[in-house]
């Protein structure tokens, strides 16, 4: 590993230290090692019927999820996402709960030079019940995106769901790569240790410096 990745890993870390302090990580999906999942208005070689990406979670506990934490690839176009939160459907997403922004920060890291860590805070936090199923996309609403989700660790099959914007049917696909942060009902919210949190960026960018095309 060069000296130039380990800074981009670094300063990369430092940023998310900064942000993970209004509450904790409520969910995890860190990165792994396998092809992206298209998330976009544009599919993954820039043609014009794109995909959306979904992947599920279930809570321990009653939570406001306040800011969003993912991994993803913008092979060509703007950045603008937008947060869809669903109910589950026996087992792909089903009524759409909640739609939101979020002023995102993206930081690269570095090697391949396409792979970004995403920061965001939920421009309208969402209200998650514990022990229930929920469903999250991530998707590049610019008119130009083609981008890709970072799929997750362990490279799981038929973890989260994936349709083309064209069809309704959600189709079964790989795990995603993403993290929840937010305030826990009936406790003090803890910040996450910035050790941590260079940690898992340390694992990010290796993962994702040996990622699978």
């Amino acid at each position: 590993m060069n000296k130039r990745f380990v800074l981009h890993l670094l300063v990369a870390a430092m940023l998310w230290a900064g942000t993970a302090t209004a509450g904790t990580i409520v969910y995890e999906q860190l990165p792994g090692v396998g092809s992206n999942r298209a998330s976009s208005t544009r599919d993954y070689l820039g043609g014009p019927d794109g995909y959306q990406t979904a992947d599920n979670f279930v809570l321990t506990a009653d939570t406001v999820v306040t800011d969003l934490y993912w991994w993803g690839e913008l092979v060509s176009g703007g950045n603008d996402f937008v947060f869809t939160f669903y109910a589950d459907a026996a087992g792909s997403p089903g009524a759409a709960l909640q739609t939101t922004t979020g002023s995102v920060s993206i930081t690269p890291l570095g090697a391949p030079a396409a792979e970004f860590f995403y920061a965001a805070p939920l421009a309208v936090p969402f209200s998650a019940t514990a022990g229930t199923t929920y469903w999250l996309s991530i998707f590049n609403q610019a008119p130009d995106a083609s981008w890709a989700w970072q799929v997750g660790d362990p490279f799981v099959a038929a973890g989260s769901r994936i349709r083309q914007l064209s069809s309704p049917t959600w189709q079964p696909t790989f795990d995603v790569a993403f993290q929840l942060e937010g305030d826990v009902a009936g406790s003090s919210a803890v910040p996450e240790p910035a050790t941590l949190s260079l940690l898992g960026l340390g694992v990010a960018g290796m993962v994702a410096r040996r990622r699978k095309r």
